[in-house]
C-alpha cells in the first residue's frame, strides 16, 4: 500500500500510530543488527519492525502496553511463519527485569 511507504505517521488501532516504512527502514539500518544479536523493542505497534529485525537478529524481544497490538501482532508473526519474536504486554517504562542483556534496543515511544 503506497501509504506505507509516506512520510510521516499512520493511524494503527488502539489510537496509536506507527512510523512510515521509510523512517522504520532507516532506524533498523542505524541499528546495525547482527546475526547473533537479541533486540528489545519497545512499542510493538503492528510488528512490522519486529518482523524485519526478526529476519536479521537471533530474537526479537517486543513490547507494548496495549493488548490488542500485541494479539495482532502475534497473529501476524504465526502467519508469516516467524518463530525468534517474542510479543508481550508490558510497560515499557518498566523495563524488562530477567530477560536482558540486550544487544540492541530501539524504543518506538513518546515521552512526557
Amino acid at each position: 500500500h503506497s501509504i506505507a511507504w509516506s512520510e510521516g505517521m499512520l493511524p494503527i488501532e488502539c489510537g496509536e500510530a506507527i512510523e512510515g516504512v521509510d523512517l522504520q527502514a532507516a532506524v533498523i539500518a542505524a541499528l546495525a543488527i547482527e546475526p547473533g544479536n537479541r533486540v528489545l523493542e519497545i512499542g510493538t505497534g503492528s510488528g512490522y519492525t519486529a518482523a524485519a529485525m526478526s529476519r536479521l537478529a537471533a530474537r526479537v524481544v517486543t513490547i507494548d502496553r496495549y493488548k490488542t497490538l500485541i494479539e495482532q501482532a502475534k497473529q501476524r508473526f504465526e502467519a508469516l511463519g516467524i518463530s525468534n519474536v517474542i510479543a508481550r504486554q508490558a510497560d515499557g517504562s518498566n523495563g524488562l527485569p530477567n530477560e536482558g542483556p540486550f544487544d540492541r534496543i530501539i524504543a518506538w515511544a513518546a515521552f512526557d
